[in-house]
């Protein structure tokens, strides 16, 4: 995802997206002998499809995120880069002495499902920054909530990818097959149905 700052993980999901035993029956797999290699396709095939850069461009279970951009004035909005958006956790800013300054509570959010605008209350401001390209830092969570949350139908294309890059390990693959596309378009960032 492109922005205007650099986005960074702190807290990653605590659990995957579908359990092991979950993945064994997708693929038809009854033996526990290649547990750690599907665990392994789990976190790959989720990889593909989480967050900022995944094909749905969304967080999938509930994460943490670190937003750090240069200075806003006024009551200019910030676009939080992730969504959804569940909660902001803190911002922090460099005053214009360079020191690291806690923001007080003046910020409202607005947020639907594809995004989260942050900005001053009502007769508020942000603070005088120091001009600097790391000048604050917006922390959120993000994420459906627990993988029971995610929508089916990307809990559906997490197994059909796993089994695609288990079926296909040591292959040489360069795209994700067009049905688990399909599957996840509804819910990827700026996805327009007809």
């Amino acid at each position: 995802m492109i922005c205007d700052g650099v986005l960074t993980q702190t807290v990653a999901p605590a659990t995957d997206l579908f359990t092991v035993d979950d993945a064994r029956g997708w693929l038809r797999v009854d033996a526990t002998d290649e547990d750690t290699l599907i665990g392994g396709v789990i976190k790959a095939a989720t990889l593909l499809l989480d967050g900022p850069y995944g094909h749905v461009g969304k967080a999938l279970i509930t994460q943490t995120w670190a937003y750090t951009r240069a200075p806003l004035n006024g009551r200019q909005a910030l676009k939080f880069p992730l969504t959804p958006f569940a909660s902001l956790t803190s911002v922090t800013y460099f005053d214009s002495d360079n020191t690291s300054q806690p923001l007080g509570d003046i910020l409202e959010i607005f947020k639907e499902d594809d995004f989260a605008y942050i900005r001053p209350k009502i007769d508020n401001e942000w603070p005088s920054m120091y001009q600097r390209e790391d000048a604050m830092t917006v922390t959120a969570v993000c994420g459906f909530g627990s993988a029971s949350a995610v929508p089916e139908n990307i809990i559906v294309a997490g197994k059909m990818l796993t089994a695609h890059l288990f079926e296909h390990r040591g292959d040489e693959l360069h795209e994700v097959p067009p049905m688990i596309a399909m599957l996840v378009d509804k819910d990827r960032v700026g996805w327009l149905a007809a």
